[in-house]
């Protein structure tokens, strides 16, 4: 048969999986004690924009009261893929460092309601699939529609107080923030232990990678809080116009318009938004370094180097001697605006690029605003160099 042959086939993508939870597993998670009623198109959002501080909102959990003196608030959070089984479970616990996950493949967003245009067609249960016969009940004669969530992580968080939303202004981000590291460490051990098996794994560091969080308080109401709105939006918030539809007109003309250092640059945006530091100042480094040999290359063969000579010294030539030595030779670099600036942060991103290639990470800590600056300076860079004209020897370059 032809690897190039389709061959259909109807296959059953529901799971036949009504094993009951364990009873020790129903202990671990808020989300397996309810079904939780929520509405796809609301969400919570973080901002300091007064004027949206001053619309109407009534408190979170304003009726929900401690326990002993202590809320237990519950972080969740949905993996785009499957983590794999534990012992052919579906619902398990894993210790990651000092933290604890609780980890469900068989939860779902059970849509309610008659939609359209009695309602938006948008408000849904989160539930464990245990629970979709009471909710059949209770929504009858409608019915319910069952979407399944891949992977369904959690963790929990005990603190005393006496109100429940200023203890969330207070501790969100850095909860949100150690809840998304925990998660990466625990795809990355996976990925590490599976080998092929889990491929289709793919960690992310940033709230980006997580749009939506989950969050309740002592196993009541349950909010959705948005982390980028972009990625949950129910529609694009970017738009290509003007000038730009030309760029993308030619883009699209041809398979290789699109140049290497215009895809390194592109890739390295993407993976800075994602939380991939080490592979966004990869791309940085490339898109320097691939202009940069390009024009050096370009200049030399000016100067009567052969072009043999070129082809058996070319891999000799580093990225350091083309920024600090080469670059130098040829051009101007004073004609380039706020020049030490952007070769500063380009030098930077070479540095921290050999410590990707030859320690095997980032050995500092390195922001998303400092990679972007790093974009920002090789953008400069690139801009100058492809505008530079090289004269034969005895002429100035322009």
């Amino acid at each position: 048969m032809s690897d190039d042959q389709y061959n259909p086939i109807y296959i059953q993508l529901v799971p036949e999986d009504e094993k009951k939870v364990e009873q020790n597993i129903l202990e671990e998670s808020d989300y397996l004690k309810a079904a939780f009623r929520l509405k796809l198109d609301e969400v919570v959002g973080d901002t300091s924009d007064e004027n949206l501080l001053k619309m109407q909102r009534e408190p979170m959990w304003s009726d929900v009261l401690p326990i002993d003196g202590v809320y237990t608030f519950e972080l969740a959070t949905e993996l785009p893929v499957y983590l794999p089984q534990i012992e052919n479970k579906f619902e398990y616990v894993l210790r990651v460092g000092a933290s604890k996950l609780f980890v469900c493949l068989r939860m779902v967003k059970a849509f309610y309601g008659t939609g359209l245009p009695e309602n938006r067609g948008l408000s849904y249960y989160l539930t464990h699939r245990m629970g979709l016969k009471q909710l059949v009940q209770a929504e009858s004669p409608i019915g319910i529609h069952p979407i399944p969530i891949k992977t369904f992580v959690s963790k929990r968080y005990v603190v005393l107080g006496e109100k429940a939303e200023p203890i969330l202004r207070d501790h969100y981000k850095r909860w949100r923030n150690e809840f998304i590291k925990d998660i990466s460490h625990l795809m990355d051990s996976i990925q590490a232990t599976s080998g092929n098996d889990a491929r289709r794994l793919l960690a992310f560091s940033t709230i980006a990678g997580y749009p939506i969080i989950w969050i309740t308080v002592n196993a009541k109401e349950c909010h959705q809080i948005g982390g980028d709105v972009g990625a949950i939006a129910f529609r694009p918030l970017e738009n290509i116009g003007g000038e730009k539809v030309p760029i993308l007109q030619s883009f699209l003309s041809q398979e290789d318009a699109i140049t290497v250092h215009q895809r390194s640059l592109s890739l390295a945006r993407s993976f800075n938004h994602y939380g991939y530091s080490g592979l966004s100042i990869l791309q940085i480094c490339i898109a320097c370094e691939t202009v940069l040999a390009q024009k050096f290359f370009e200049y030399i063969k000016l100067c009567g180097v052969s072009s043999n000579s070129i082809k058996d010294n070319k891999k000799n030539i580093t990225f350091s001697q083309l920024l600090k030595i080469h670059l130098f030779s040829m051009v101007d670099v004073k004609k380039l605006q706020n020049s030490e600036s952007i070769l500063g942060k380009i030098n930077w991103a070479r540095g921290q690029r050999n410590d990707v290639v030859h320690e095997g990470g980032l050995q500092q800590r390195v922001t998303a605003k400092e990679i972007d600056e790093a974009i920002e300076a090789a953008e400069s860079l690139i801009e100058f160099l492809l505008n530079v004209k090289f004269q034969p020897p005895g002429k100035t370059s322009s």
